[in-house]
């Protein structure tokens, strides 16, 4: 297979990475990261306080603001930066860098993204020599997050697709009857650790001055209504009003809809803003289990990122969450919606929480076992040249 283009964006990096190091021992890879004004700050990528002209950028010129730790995975000389200013697609500026974007895509005959190619590079689209390659993360859209120019984007880049990789097999049927695939178009793959923690758990930061009580329960991730944020604190509310003391953060960007005055300040602490990488993992080594209370969903990077620093899941059944959890993890899946269920499963790993070890168990079914980063990339190359 001749080179492949990985084209993705800041808010995939933590998942590409791991992935794209494999990848690259068998195949040709060259990375184009792309970014927008709003993805500067995403992940384990952090350049918001970084000035970029419009258009492409080397690589080598901004190496001093990306960790060290990217060259571990990715090789420098093949990857490329497209920088937009404008969010708007109608601009003279992105309709210029459409242009660019096309002549440098012509190069390739085989392009691999996440999910789908945005507007701003819709040119492989429509080329009948190319060869094109989905990640599909969500098969159907989060509650409260359908958006009529993604999903028309979404079933454009599905069907010009050649190959589609899944991560989530529980509902894999419904998306194959949805898009009317043949059997040979996809795989389904587990999603490995992320990696990329590793370094920062090496080079750990304090951030935080806060007295770790123990127990502490962890949500982190995007404000929005299908996390189920306001199952988590009805939840631990119950539970300590019942004597059972346990902490818990939330932290995560976006505006609250849920009433933010049910949050007891006696042991819940509310971070309303975006955790930077070094941030996420000074918390993750301090707190005790991550919670996923979602009321949908399809898989997560949050029990990926938890999973990395060797912490257990408190989560919802739903979508594939259950598909990611080690075995040990099961018996803490509630119900979706449920106060009570959440709560039992809370009280469950309460009771028992002191007595096992996670980081062994996650170490031998996601370093070396059928849902290592190996084992997943092994599969994909063998389908992509299928």
């Amino acid at each position: 297979m001749n080179n492949i283009l990985y084209v993705t964006k800041p808010f995939y990096l933590d998942f590409d990475l791991p992935l794209i190091a494999r990848l690259k021992e068998s195949l040709d890879i060259h990375v184009l990261i792309l970014i927008t004004p709003h993805s500067k700050s995403a992940t384990i990528f952090d350049l918001n306080d970084v000035i970029f002209k419009q258009g492409f950028i080397e690589i080598n010129l901004i190496k001093h603001h990306l960790p060290e730790y990217y060259e571990n995975f990715i090789d420098f000389k093949k990857t490329y930066i497209y920088n937009t200013n404008s969010s708007s697609a109608k601009s003279f500026k992105n309709i210029l860098g459409q242009f660019h974007l096309f002549k440098f895509a012509r190069k390739y005959n085989n392009i691999y993204t996440n999910g789908f190619l945005p507007l701003s590079f819709l040119y492989p689209l429509f080329s009948k020599s190319l060869n094109l390659f989905l990640n599909i993360h969500d098969p159907f859209p989060h509650t409260g997050e359908s958006n009529f120019i993604d999903q028309f984007l979404k079933k454009l880049n599905i069907k010009k697709a050649k190959k589609l990789i899944l991560y989530n097999k529980n509902q894999t049927d419904r998306f194959v009857k949805t898009h009317n695939l043949t059997r040979n178009q996809y795989i389904n793959v587990n999603i490995g650790l992320y990696e990329t923690y590793n370094f920062l758990k090496i080079n750990n930061k304090t951030c935080f001055n806060f007295n770790f009580k123990k127990p502490t329960l962890f949500f982190f991730g995007r404000i929005v209504k299908y996390k189920g944020i306001e199952f988590l604190i009805d939840a631990v509310n119950e539970l300590n009003r019942e004597g059972i003391k346990i902490n818990t953060i939330i932290a995560g960007a976006g505006k609250p809809y849920f009433d933010i005055n049910k949050i007891d300040n006696a042991h819940t602490t509310f971070i309303n803003r975006y955790l930077t990488q070094y941030e996420l993992a000074d918390l993750l080594q301090n707190i005790d289990a991550v919670v996923c209370p979602y009321t949908d969903a399809t898989q997560s990077g949050v029990i990926m990122t938890s999973y990395t620093f060797g912490k257990p899941v408190i989560s919802t059944d739903t979508g594939g969450l259950s598909e990611m959890l080690v075995s040990q993890n099961l018996v803490y899946l509630a119900k979706p919606k449920s106060v009570s269920s959440l709560k039992n499963k809370i009280k469950l790993w309460y009771d028992n929480y002191k007595y096992f070890n996670y980081e062994k168990v996650i170490s031998e079914c996601y370093e070396v076992g059928d849902k290592s980063w190996d084992n997943t990339a092994k599969k994909i190359i063998e389908h992509l040249n299928s």
